[in-house]
């Protein structure tokens, strides 16, 4: 399906390209995601729940960096990608798996005390924190 995508592009704009490069490009990609998720995995996700407080932050601060002119790229008018080397990499992404396990580690840690509607809100004020800068 990628191939067949992304050969028309490259046939109807005359690019100066190989129809193949996307499908070995999407390859490369899937074979990094695959290693990556071996990773996740065998690291488990409970190491991932408790170490989430300190991967949030790690990831809020490459979302603030996507905001800094030569630091973060725009692409499709949207800057949210980091570039480096001939990669990139989008934050966000990362952030969509780490903001609901830090919601877990600081339920459990919550549960133990005394759990208000203040404290609730609390956490839902912390957590918005990344959503914010994921916004722009």
């Amino acid at each position: 399906m990628i191939f067949n995508t992304t050969s028309a592009e490259v046939l109807d704009l005359s690019l100066n390209r190989s129809t193949h490069q996307a499908l070995w490009k999407q390859m490369v990609y899937s074979f990094v995601g695959v290693c990556f998720g071996f990773v996740v995995y065998r690291w488990g996700y409970q190491n991932i729940i408790h170490y989430s407080p300190i991967l949030l932050l790690f990831l809020t601060f490459l979302l603030v960096l996507c905001l800094i002119p030569g630091v973060g790229k725009t692409v499709n008018g949207s800057r949210r990608w980091i570039g480096f080397g001939g990669f990139s990499i989008q934050p966000s992404e990362f952030v969509k798996y780490v903001l609901p396990a830090f919601f877990i580690y600081r339920i459990r840690k919550l549960s133990q005390e005394t759990f208000s509607f203040f404290e609730f809100l609390k956490l839902v004020a912390l957590l918005s924190v990344p959503l914010f800068f994921d916004l722009h």
